[in-house]
């Protein structure tokens, strides 16, 4: 049975809100293509752009709003390339990013073709506890509470085959090198 089959996404913030959330994707690994939208009308479309998505983070995301269309890229990081086993030759670079000291294995980064302005970046979350010490790092809101990354458990891995390494997401998004959002991402099975 494949990890990813009947499985949406959903990116949370600011104690638990949701910021998007996907339609469920009937097999990520048949198919890396599937679309999420926001309440405040952003449509993406996330297109794979590597034969091993489903271990490395080598996608973009195709965003538009009221007719306005972004290209954004997702470049998995040299220390997750090597742990899932897959080559890491990209133009990946943390030289822009205020990385939190309490973070210990950064997943990969986003950065748009069109817009230097914004950015951001993932990284696994192995406890609550880094949740609690990255927001305050940032002095942004935590994501979820104690109790929805406690009840979530299998739902907010993302699993890949390589080494059978479990990684829970989130990230930060930067406006003017300036920290401005912070998410928490979650993958629940849908029946």
């Amino acid at each position: 049975m494949t990890y990813y089959k009947n499985r949406k996404e959903i990116q949370y913030y600011n104690n638990g809100d949701i910021y998007k959330e996907s339609a469920v994707v009937p097999d990520y690994s048949e198919a890396f293509r599937y679309t999420v939208s926001t309440p405040s009308g952003i449509n993406t479309e996330y297109v794979q752009l590597h034969s091993e998505t489903e271990k490395a983070f080598n996608f973009q995301a195709v965003k538009e709003k009221d007719g306005v269309i972004q290209t954004k890229r997702y470049i998995a990081s040299p220390e997750y390339s090597e742990l899932v086993e897959v080559d890491s030759e990209n133009d990946f670079s943390l030289v822009d990013f205020d990385v939190s000291p309490d973070i210990n294995l950064v997943v990969a980064i986003g950065i748009y073709d069109d817009i230097a302005t914004q950015k951001d970046f993932f990284f696994h979350v192995p406890s609550y506890s880094l949740l609690e010490a990255v927001a305050l790092y940032y002095s942004l809101p935590v994501p979820i509470t104690e109790s929805m990354f406690n009840a979530f458990g299998e739902d907010s891995v993302f699993h890949t085959t390589a080494n059978e390494l479990d990684i829970v997401v989130a990230g930060v998004v930067f406006e003017n090198n300036i920290p401005v959002r912070f998410k928490f991402y979650n993958f629940p099975f849908e029946v």
